[in-house]
């Protein structure tokens, strides 16, 4: 048998082994914010990641800074980051990419794991994506034990931070991709059956504190200024325009302030996300702020503090993209499978690769569905069909010249 006959054998041994293994892996919470089940998902992972025989760093983040709820910035720990390097003297040079964290708090009412039928398993990350950290693991474990991979070298980097627009993680990637030729990112699937995503959209996120004068409502009502009158017309004008830009999308998520009922509130807190689909938007919607906050300030009298980056630009797919992806759907053809994809409103760290010049595929984690809610599931024959798609496209990236890839 030749490499990629015996890829796909030995990953089909595997099958139950890598569904034992993510059953383990998704009863550890790691939702975001838990450093304690973060902390021992990095040992788990640093520890299983060790059969690939990789130079290992653990790497600590700086803290995550958000406007609380007093308006002030405040520092929250992050977990670490881990890097697995191999042969980076090697001619071709992959950057794969995965996280570690979830959506799930570690008081959520989503801890379960359990089969809901023989092919189709329920559990917090599943899917999204401790099944495509999986995918990662068992792809690399087949080409190193049965192709001849001298002339390739991978890093792989597991972060902790995706699900929160890896405000932290996101310096490595930057730093990182200019060394590589392409990316492999390891999402879910865009459908049950296998669609990738293609284009992505952008997206930021963006406080308003506004600052009113307290007064006393029956004494002295004219003499206050109220926050929350003033933060409910910003969010109006900001809110209008949804209807003013093709394929820009701005959600108001939060809204905090006030208290007691006889007292004019002095202070407001809004927070919203935008979704960007060209690198234009970014430019027309940071001169369109800056009208309607000087507007409010100068019609209202109060003042108004915006805070907020974008996190993520548009992932274009341009002729790199497009001709990685021609090769993942070559790869996939060969393999008996139909690769296509679609533009999404979603983001991910193929976001980040793509800004950094690096082309990538972004969801060749497994096949499922309902990610971030308590309905995630993931299809078990993915697990070996997405690692052998993996493992194939690796090693299919010498048919790629290095200009284009």
């Amino acid at each position: 048998m030749d490499s990629k006959q015996n890829i796909s054998l030995w990953l089909k041994q595997k099958k139950d082994a890598m569904v034992e293994q993510l059953l383990t892996w998704c009863k550890i919470n790691s939702g975001t914010f838990n450093q304690a089940g973060l902390n021992r998902m990095t040992d788990v992972i640093q520890e299983d990641f060790t059969v690939l025989g990789a130079k290992t760093e653990r790497i600590k983040l700086s803290n995550y800074v958000q406007i609380d709820n007093n308006g002030n910035p405040a520092a929250t720990e992050l977990g670490a980051l881990l890097s697995f390097v191999k042969r980076p003297e090697a001619p071709i040079q992959i950057l794969l990419c995965g996280h570690m964290d979830t959506v799930y708090p570690a008081d959520s009412s989503f801890q379960n794991v359990k089969f809901l039928d023989v092919n189709k398993i329920n559990g917090p990350g599943v899917a999204d994506m401790k099944g495509g950290l999986l995918v990662m693991l068992y792809a690399l474990q087949a080409i190193e034990q049965f192709a001849d991979v001298k002339n390739i070298g991978w890093r792989v980097m597991i972060n902790p931070d995706e699900e929160i627009g890896s405000p932290a993680s996101a310096e490595y990637i930057k730093k990182w991709a200019p060394n590589y030729h392409y990316g492999l990112a390891f999402e879910p699937s865009l459908t049950p059956d296998g669609v990738f995503a293609g284009q992505r959209k952008g997206s930021g996120n963006f406080t308003l504190v506004v600052h009113g004068k307290a007064a006393h409502v029956g004494r002295a009502f004219t003499n206050g200024k109220n926050a929350l009158v003033g933060l409910a017309h910003l969010i109006e004008a900001i809110n209008a325009l949804n209807n003013q830009r093709e394929g820009v999308t701005i959600n108001i998520g939060y809204c905090h302030g006030g208290g007691a009922l006889n007292m004019v509130p002095d202070l407001a807190i809004g927070k919203l996300n935008i979704r960007t689909q060209q690198l234009e938007d970014e430019t027309w919607f940071n001169h369109t702020i800056e009208k309607i906050l000087k507007n409010f300030r100068d019609q209202y009298d109060m003042q108004v503090e915006w805070h907020g980056s974008y996190s993520r630009s548009p992932k274009i797919l341009d002729a790199k993209q497009l001709t990685l992806y021609h090769l993942l759907q070559k790869t996939a053809e060969n393999m008996g499978i139909k690769a296509t994809w679609q533009a999404t409103g979603g983001c991910s760290d193929g976001n980040n690769l793509a800004a950094a010049g690096l082309p990538n595929v972004d969801t060749l984690g497994v096949r499922g569905g309902a990610i971030h809610s308590q309905e995630e599931f993931m299809l078990v024959d993915s697990l070996t069909e997405r690692a052998e798609l993996t493992a194939q496209l690796i090693l299919n990236c010498k048919d790629i010249s290095h200009a284009n890839c």
